[in-house]
């Protein structure tokens, strides 16, 4: 029996960090998740902005940390034909006092311009720690 029969009945979800085109075989997978880099990312300006124009069910992910990156998320927005779901996701800090601040900033931003608000749920049960 070949691979493919026996695997027939699973979905496979690719997630990328977005830097490099989406490949010609893109479809075989049943949704991509790619990442977007923000300014504050430390790497601005890797991201291959054909993900933004994906299929409705792959989505592209903005991890935002500051005013700065959600400008560039809305211009973003404004100025690209975007086919994928769009989720923004806020960087949570170590001070929760902050963080819940920011954590509703980022959930206004998400409303007003009807995107996915995503939160990166390990690191509010684990903290902001590498390799968790």
């Amino acid at each position: 029996m070949c691979i493919r029969d026996r695997c027939k009945n699973y979905k496979v979800e690719i997630e990328t960090n977005g830097s490099y085109a989406p490949p010609r075989w893109y479809t075989l997978a049943a949704s991509w998740s790619a990442d977007m880099k923000c300014p504050s990312s430390g790497v601005f300006g890797v991201s291959d902005l054909a993900w933004l124009r994906m299929r409705g069910q792959d989505q592209v992910k903005f991890v935002v940390s500051n005013e700065q990156d959600l400008e560039f998320v809305r211009d973003t927005l404004r100025s690209k034909t975007i086919l994928s779901q769009v989720l923004v996701s806020p960087v949570i800090g170590r001070k929760v006092k902050e963080a819940n601040s920011w954590i509703q900033c980022v959930a206004e931003f998400c409303k007003e311009q009807n995107v996915r608000f995503s939160l990166q749920v390990h690191k509010l049960v684990w903290g902001n720690k590498k390799g968790v």
